[in-house]
């Protein structure tokens, strides 16, 4: 009994050991709707970012929900202050079906980083026209779309397709502009 209720113990303060973990997992139903031409000021690069590549309805919305999240109305932000040397980054992970962005805010409320996926979604029309040049007669059966967004840098984007011709499949990586990778 004694060997039980140490034991107990010992499970209740690593319990308490995740407490400090500001990672925050969101799902699409979760998230009141909000107008999405309200204060996007802090994430407007983030937005244009993907202006040119032609992404699907789906894919855009999410991102704007994103850029829209205000991490400062959370209960585990921290206020920046001019005393504080510490600076707290905030993971926020946005899914709808099985797309998701995970977003690394700072605490000004700007996205610094995001790791996008998409799946199952139409690819951009340069992207297609390219593939059916490539491979005529073949037909998409699946895809996926990654998007790498750091404030700092270039987006890159990759696209893995798979491609069916009667019984063979094809599994594809291309990037942006419909080059394989």
């Amino acid at each position: 009994m004694k060997k039980f209720i140490i034991g107990l113990f010992i499970l209740g303060l690593t319990n308490l050991m995740y407490s400090q973990n500001y990672s925050i997992e969101y799902r699409m139903s979760d998230i009141i709707p909000v107008n999405y031409k309200e204060d996007i000021k802090n994430n407007l690069g983030y937005l244009r970012s993907s202006e040119n590549y032609n992404m699907a309805k789906r894919a855009i919305k999410l991102k704007e929900i994103v850029a829209n999240f205000n991490i400062q109305e959370l209960d585990i932000y921290k206020p920046l202050s001019a005393s504080s040397k510490v600076s707290f980054l905030y993971e926020v992970v946005f899914k709808e079906g099985a797309n998701k962005i995970i977003a690394t805010y700072n605490q000004k409320g700007q996205i610094i980083h995001a790791q996008e996926e998409f799946y199952n979604m139409p690819i951009p029309r340069q992207v297609s026209i390219a593939l059916s040049k490539k491979f005529p007669g073949w037909a998409y059966t699946r895809t996926s779309c990654k998007v790498n967004y750091s404030k700092n840098s270039d987006l890159q984007i990759s696209y893995k397709i798979q491609l069916k011709n009667g019984k063979t499949l094809k599994n594809l990586k291309i990037d942006s502009k419909g080059n394989l990778i």
